[in-house]
């Protein structure tokens, strides 16, 4: 079964101008591929798109909490953008959302992991509003989804080759 997402108000799909979704199944448990989802300073390291991570509020770190606010640069073709959120959905080893805005445009971004048998379905929903999304929703979300896949595939090698230190 396919846990339900709970998009914070205002960020449901139907009042959004595009959701990106990837998936991932894989043979790596839960808690595994958790423990280097929820370290962002990690993050660089199976995820090229992902530079500069700090922690803003909420905590030093190195671990994701409810409530905790961190920034980061992605790299998107030529440009390099700056991306802040606070972590608002928060269920060890199963289910992360944060949520952020900047340039007009609001985002929710949302991982779950659940387990089946010896299989984990690893999934990530990004939904987005704004002047900015909707001009350029087609190829935003293309890039979205290039760019969460690699990001669930960094995070899934990164989980099968050993826990963070």
């Amino acid at each position: 079964m396919t846990r339900a997402i709970d998009w914070p108000p205002g960020l449901e799909p139907e009042n959004c101008s595009f959701v990106a979704e990837n998936t991932v199944i894989c043979d790596v448990e839960p808690r595994r591929i958790w423990a280097w989802l929820v370290r962002p300073l990690t993050w660089p390291d199976h995820y090229a798109g992902a530079s500069s991570v700090r922690f803003v509020r909420g905590g030093e770190g190195p671990l994701l909490r409810m409530g905790t606010c961190v920034s980061w640069r992605v790299a998107w073709r030529m440009l390099g953008l700056r991306v802040t959120a606070t972590v608002d959905r928060f269920e060890e080893n199963a289910y992360l959302g944060w949520s952020g805005s900047g340039f007009g445009t609001r985002a929710h971004h949302v991982w779950t992991l659940e387990r089946s048998g010896s299989s984990t379905r690893f999934h990530t929903a990004e939904a987005q509003r704004g002047p900015g999304s909707k001009l350029l929703a087609p190829l935003l979300k293309k890039q979205i989804e290039k760019t969460h896949q690699s990001w669930l595939e960094g995070l899934v090698r990164a989980a099968k080759n050993g826990a963070p230190s």
